[in-house]
């Protein structure tokens, strides 16, 4: 850098110094204008809503609740019907419906029994058992 470099020859700016008294206070008084319109629009229009637009919001927001919660009650009352549902389906399966193996002796029982009463001879049981399919006679 030479040694007669000299910043405020170079800072003129039509013709006027950057380092003037009048042209520093006009810097300043601007730079605080554009403050002043910057806190007015954040004043006037605020950035997060207005009161207004907080209320509207917020009761938008319980009215949203609300029908969550109606809906969450329905929910639960669902689940309820549907484990008592089960609990009585459980409950009817295990007093009406036998299994397989019991079910076909309880048969044989009661066709033996029915045959003594008539007096008449019964056969044996041709029974085979598949799994994929009921006890079927004869097969």
């Amino acid at each position: 850098m030479p040694r007669n470099f000299k910043l405020a020859e170079k800072l003129k700016w039509k013709g006027v110094a950057i380092k003037e008294p009048r042209v520093l206070l006009r810097a300043a008084i601007g730079t605080l204008l554009a403050a002043n319109l910057v806190a007015a629009v954040m004043a006037f229009k605020p950035f997060g809503g207005s009161a207004d637009d907080l209320r509207r919001e917020q009761q938008a927001l319980r009215v949203q609740l609300a029908r969550l919660q109606t809906r969450a009650a329905t929910s639960k009352r669902l689940v309820e019907k549907v484990e008592t549902a089960r609990r009585e389906g459980d409950q009817f399966l295990a007093n009406y419906v036998t299994d397989l193996r019991t079910m076909s002796s309880s048969i044989q029982a009661e066709l033996n029994r029915t045959a003594k009463e008539a007096g008449s001879r019964r056969f044996p049981p041709r029974w085979t058992w598949s799994r994929s399919r009921a006890a079927t006679p004869w097969r």
